[in-house]
C-alpha cells in the first residue's frame, strides 16, 4: 500500500471548518451502509466539513499519524485509494441512502467545532 500524501497545511489552525453537510440520522446510515467505526467516522465528518489533515488531528486529540491510519483503513474498507475517491464513495452512500428531506437542526458541526 501506498504511504498516503501529506497535505499541505495552507490554512492557519484557528480556521473554522464548516458544519458537515450532512445530517445527523444520514450519518448513521452510511456508518452502516460502509462498516465504519465511530472514529473512522468522526475523520470522514471532519474531511467532509472541510477540515485538513493537521486540523483533523487537533480537533479530534490524535496525532496526523493517527489520522493517515484511519484514513488507510477507511480507504480499505471503501476499496478506495484516494482522498477524493473517498470523499465521493461517501457521497455516492449519502445519495444511496436518501430517505427523504432533512431538517436544517439536525445539521451538526464536525466534532470540536462549535456551530455558527
Amino acid at each position: 500500500m501506498q504511504p498516503i500524501p501529506q497535505r499541505a497545511q495552507v490554512g492557519s489552525l484557528d480556521r473554522q471548518a464548516k458544519p458537515c453537510p450532512i445530517a445527523v440520522g444520514r450519518w448513521v446510515s452510511i456508518q452502516r451502509e460502509l462498516g465504519l467505526t465511530n472514529r473512522e467516522l468522526d475523520i470522514v465528518q471532519c474531511f467532509f466539513g472541510g477540515m485538513q489533515e493537521f486540523e483533523v488531528a487537533s480537533s479530534l486529540g490524535i496525532s496526523t499519524h493517527t489520522v493517515h491510519t484511519h484514513l488507510g483503513r477507511i480507504y480499505r474498507k471503501l476499496s478506495v485509494r484516494s482522498y477524493p475517491a473517498m470523499l465521493l464513495r461517501v457521497f455516492a452512500t449519502y445519495i444511496a441512502t436518501d430517505s427523504g428531506p432533512e431538517s436544517a437542526e439536525a445539521v451538526r458541526p464536525c466534532r470540536g467545532e462549535t456551530p455558527d
